[in-house]
């Protein structure tokens, strides 16, 4: 056998081993992701949701609560799922919103202050849902962390973990097509829902609007990059869509909720 035969012969070997493991380490991170099911994905979000009750400060306001369960159910279409999908408001200065596994959102009180309208809320709340429905937290998580620590953290729990999850979620961006598939996405639901979809656009604009006014950007816009590019193709895909749409809020509604969630003293919970 020549020279030259025998060392393609071992290149072609090389290939094809390398190629086999590529191949097995693919299924096994499949196999992984299939672990993660409803279940495991409810554990992880269970063990979250005790830690951010622990280290910030939630509203406890049935008021206020009933309020952003209203907007959840339209925007979900459906009573059932609804009842699935869970919305705590933090108190907190920073101007943010982020999932969380387990259907999970977390709204902190200082974005729902800067919002001039329900609908500007409800465009906040579609987008989140929309990363829930389309499971691109797990898929973060995932790739960032890792699907065996993920199970490990289901199994055991793990606090320094469970605080990176919060920390990557609350305050680094999906993947540039992962944030155009949930605008879509929240577009659909809030026209379903008949409110007003211009509320997600119109609400990037301020805080791009805001980023440009003070020193570092609200963390709502840090962690949804490309906004004058979204914007624009936001609003070149609402005009497409000629419809009539709702307050799901009453006005005296959303004064409520707004009072209630100013930075400082709030209104007395009426229940």
């Amino acid at each position: 056998m020549g020279k030259a035969t025998y060392q393609f012969l071992v290149l072609a070997a090389l290939f094809f081993a390398t190629w086999f493991l590529l191949g097995r380490v693919n299924y096994v991170k499949r196999l992984h992701l299939e672990q993660i099911n409803e279940k495991t994905e409810k554990k992880i979000g269970d063990l979250i949701i005790k830690t951010v009750y622990a280290q910030q400060t939630v509203i406890e306001n049935d008021s206020l609560s009933s309020l952003m369960d209203k907007l959840k159910t339209n925007l979900c279409g459906d009573s059932t799922e609804a009842s699935k999908i869970r919305i705590i408001v933090v108190d907190a200065a920073v101007v943010n919103a982020f999932s969380l596994p387990g259907n999970n959102i977390v709204v902190n009180n200082a974005l729902i202050a800067h919002c001039d309208s329900s609908a500007q809320l409800a465009g906040v709340l579609a987008h989140e849902l929309a990363h829930l429905r389309l499971h691109h937290v797990m898929k973060k998580l995932g790739n960032e962390i890792g699907i065996s620590i993920l199970l490990a953290v289901a199994s055991n729990g793990n606090a320094q973990v469970i605080r990176e999850i919060i920390r990557k979620l609350s305050s680094t961006a999906f993947e540039r097509e992962m944030e155009s598939d949930a605008d879509d996405a929240a577009l659909t639901y809030l026209e379903k829902a008949h409110i007003d979809p211009a509320g997600l656009p119109d609400f990037l604009e301020k805080l791009a609007e805001l980023k440009a006014d003070v020193h570092g950007a609200p963390e709502w816009i840090s962690t949804h990059p490309d906004i004058q590019k979204r914007v624009r193709t936001l609003r070149s895909k609402i005009q497409d869509h000629k419809a009539s749409y709702v307050n799901v809020l009453t006005e005296e509604e959303w004064i409520y909720l707004k009072d209630n969630c100013d930075i400082g003293p709030r209104a007395e919970d009426t229940n």
